[in-house]
């Protein structure tokens, strides 16, 4: 293994893992388990692991010691590059898990925050997406991960010995020098981010680097072991099942256009129970209704709209975003049980982690990428191999869910 990629939810880790697969290096996605973090680097034939440490709604204390844990055992183990893999949209502990690459003896982090492909970007240190400051937009009003500035400095600058850099897009990076700090990129193009990632090739191999999925793309030049075409064909199924568990304005808005393409749709809300209840369980009716639903057209979308005022009115909004998150694991475990044979598609990353937790042991590796940030993935456990598409949920195209049908159903 020579390459460590750490993301802080399932779908940030499958797609930032299939940006390095296409670069022709086998990956390896795993979630982080207590107390395990030092057979993560002897268990790994791979070169390139990338590690979920389930810290996005962690606290910043706790993020700080998962992420600093796992640094420590990486250089211990000669990694050759540390990738600390963010947010686009800068939710999460992301300043504290910075600082824990820093804290293993990385004095230099070089940060590229920037999506151009997904009209995330960043200048004068501050991130935008699709032209509008993080705080200002949908994400500003996250429900679990409110983004409260857009100035990147001040996300990230937790420790006042550490100094932060801005290198503005105007800057050229010819003949630039980086000092002792963590130094942030401005970029608004992909040509910016090859640049970058050039520019580093020349750099002295004492650092880290921090980026979402986007810049890792680019990261080709900086991967020194043995490439492989590693290629794999969608499999064909008789339809599509989408788990729509997030809450962003996108996900709704691509549910409610499946919905005009003759996509069947069901709330969870129907579920009695499934949004407050963390004993849930869905009873045979409700299992055997909702493959009935699915027969229809073998388009199905269950979604969570109808929850939004529940998780607002609740005394402990994680718990109950917790509980649902759970409840999806169950839900589709029963429906695979029960002979659902669909291609799954989960939308939002908490929800793709709940229904991982009931996969039993399992290990998965990014395939192909339907879409930027759109993600397909192979799974293999004990009831063996299985397809799966992933994305966050500000993530897709408008058109995503009837995509992703067309390409999968049989002839």
């Amino acid at each position: 293994m020579k390459y460590l990629v750490l993301a802080d939810d399932y779908t940030g880790a499958l797609d930032t893992g299939l940006q390095l697969r296409q670069q022709g290096l086998p990956t390896k996605v795993i979630t982080c388990e207590s107390g395990r973090a030092a057979d993560y680097f002897s268990d790994s034939n791979v070169p390139v692991l990338v590690i979920n440490t389930n810290t996005r709604h962690k606290t910043p204390e706790e993020s700080y010691l998962i992420v600093r844990n796992i640094c420590r055992i990486a250089v211990m183990n000669h990694i050759h590059l540390i990738y600390k893999k963010t947010d686009s949209v800068l939710r999460g502990n992301i300043g504290p898990e910075i600082e824990a690459v820093a804290s293993v003896g990385y004095k230099k982090i070089y940060f590229v925050p920037a999506y151009p492909k997904l009209n995330r970007t960043t200048s004068g240190g501050r991130q935008f997406v699709d032209n509008i400051p993080i705080d200002k937009s949908h994400f500003g009003k996250d429900p679990f991960n409110p983004v409260k500035t857009s100035y990147i400095p001040d996300i990230i600058s937790i420790n006042p010995n550490r100094s932060v850099e801005v290198v503005p897009i105007q800057n050229s990076l010819q003949g630039f020098q980086a000092r002792e700090r963590v130094v942030v990129f401005d970029a608004d193009t992909d040509e910016r981010l090859s640049d970058i990632a050039r520019w580093l090739i020349h750099e002295p191999k004492d650092y880290a680097i921090a980026g979402c999925a986007g810049f890792a793309e680019y990261l080709e030049p900086l991967l020194f072991c043995e490439k492989k075409g590693v290629t794999q064909k969608i499999q064909k199924h008789s339809g599509v099942l989408v788990i729509s568990g997030s809450l962003h304005k996108l996900s709704f808005l691509q549910s409610e256009y499946a919905q005009r393409k003759g996509f069947e749709m069901m709330c969870v809300d129907e579920l009695e129970g499934f949004s407050d209840n963390e004993n849930f369980e869905a009873t045979e009716e409700a299992i055997l209704g909702i493959l009935a639903l699915y027969e229809r057209s073998h388009k199905l979308i269950i979604k969570t709209a109808g929850t939004r005022a529940a998780l607002d009115d609740s005394q402990d909004i994680f718990a109950a975003g917790e509980i649902i998150v759970n409840n999806f694991g169950q839900l589709v475990s029963r429906l695979f049980k029960k002979g659902f044979d669909g291609m799954l598609v989960v939308s939002g990353g908490d929800t793709l982690g709940g229904i991982m937790e009931r996969m039993g042991k399992y290990s998965v590796e990014p395939i192909a990428e339907v879409e930027p940030g759109v993600v397909l993935a192979s799974i293999d456990n004990e009831t063996g191999s299985h397809q799966i598409i992933t994305k966050s949920g500000g993530f897709g195209s408008l058109e995503i869910y009837e995509k992703i049908y067309l390409h999968v159903k049989k002839v």
